[in-house]
């Protein structure tokens, strides 16, 4: 049982940094000439977050009801 509390544990607490890193680039982020590249990396990186995200799946928490 205590493997299944840790998977549960695991998976929110990644789940929060991943949500926390996009929370900070997406304020980070501000339309200015002349910074094309970090734009274009901060975008990039963006991207790669989401998509770890959405890899990650649904809890493996079980859910009431």
């Amino acid at each position: 049982m205590m493997g299944r509390e840790r998977a549960i544990i695991r998976w929110d607490v990644h789940r929060r940094l991943l949500l926390e890193e996009l929370r900070r680039l997406e304020q980070a982020r501000s339309p200015a000439e002349g910074k094309k590249d970090a734009e274009e990396a901060a975008n990039e990186r963006l991207a790669e977050l989401r998509a770890r995200l959405k890899a990650m799946g649904p809890s493996p928490k079980a859910k009431m009801g």
